[in-house]
């Protein structure tokens, strides 16, 4: 947040940029941690229950920063939130290194790393993987490609061509916020009941459609009402997001032994991220020379493949893993 209250222009931001992009390597920890921390058989409400708690923000903050936004300008209403961002990331880092536990016995993992497999040995095996995981590796990488291609435009094409205000897009937003608190818990509840892949399948059925019907939508009542089903769709099967959602990340955790959870949930993050880095651009220079529309067609194209791959190559399993 400091290196941005401090550009002076938009190549300042990229130091932030490579920044907050390091930062992410804390992720396949942070979820594998909490993949150990929770029973077999309640792993999607447990998932469910820290994506409700940790959405509750989005319920107040978009209406917020819309509202600021109209009111303050662009310039003064950013600069609003980063100091926030900043003090929150104070006490978010505080909070973590006094709560998180180590769920990896260190005992063990030291005895193994003296008397076990070199760290090469130990990287090949952490590959050797269930054809479903390399599948779900797929999938993401498809998801990421069309999700990054779209996902930075889409409140911009809200606003120029849809013509929403910032308080109506931060309406919009708010309401997804709202699903997400309200039914990601439900929604790994019924996983845990009736099995993830339904629930993901129909989700990133869902998603991809719904980035089709954005480029259909003229009013603000055609936008709300799609981004409605999206949201909906996200919050119960992780569909907009390329590598999470409780059923998701319950079935990685079904699928991947304890010991490769990090290793399988950071090659996700990292292959998915390489390959789509340039898609931003790509968005970008379809908006200028081709249509802001073209976006969302290839986001409806790479998502249905995607789906195509997860509904024929991921096998759900008997809940065995531990």
């Amino acid at each position: 947040p400091i290196l941005y209250l401090m550009a002076g222009h938009w190549t300042h931001v990229i130091p932030a940029l490579l920044i907050s992009g390091a930062a992410s390597i804390y992720m396949p920890a942070f979820n594998a941690i909490i993949a150990d921390s929770l029973p077999q058989d309640e792993r999607g409400a447990g998932y469910g229950a820290y994506r409700t708690i940790t959405s509750i923000p989005q319920i107040f903050s978009p209406i917020i920063g819309g509202y600021l936004m109209d009111t303050y300008g662009y310039s003064n209403g950013v600069k609003i939130f980063l100091y926030v961002s900043f003090v929150t990331t104070i006490f978010v880092t505080y909070a973590r290194w006094k709560v998180l536990r180590e769920t990896i016995d260190d005992d063990k993992s030291s005895e193994a790393t003296k008397e076990g497999p070199s760290m090469l040995e130990y990287i090949k095996g952490s590959f050797v993987l269930p054809r479903s995981v390399w599948a779900m590796v797929a999938v993401s990488i498809f998801s990421a490609f069309g999700m990054r291609i779209v996902w930075d435009f889409m409140p911009i094409y809200a606003v120029e061509v849809i013509g929403l205000t910032n308080t109506q897009l931060g309406t919009v937003q708010t309401m997804g916020g709202i699903l997400s608190a309200v039914l990601a818990m439900p929604g790994g509840m019924i996983s845990d009941r009736f099995g993830r892949k339904p629930l993901i399948l129909g989700s990133r059925f869902i998603t991809p459609i719904t980035m089709f019907l954005v480029t259909l939508s003229q009013t603000y009542s055609n936008y709300f009402t799609v981004q409605f089903f999206a949201g909906i769709a996200n919050a119960l099967g992780g569909g907009g997001i390329y590598v999470g959602g409780p059923a998701w990340n319950a079935l990685i955790a079904d699928l991947v032994p304890r010991e490769q959870r990090g290793t399988v949930m950071g090659t996700m993050g990292t292959l998915s991220g390489i390959i789509a880095t340039p898609s931003s651009w790509i968005g970008g220079w379809m908006w200028e020379n081709i249509s802001p529309q073209s976006l969302f067609y290839i986001s409806l194209v790479t998502g249905l493949i995607g789906t195509g791959i997860f509904a024929v190559f991921v096998k759900e399993p008997e809940r065995s893993v531990t």
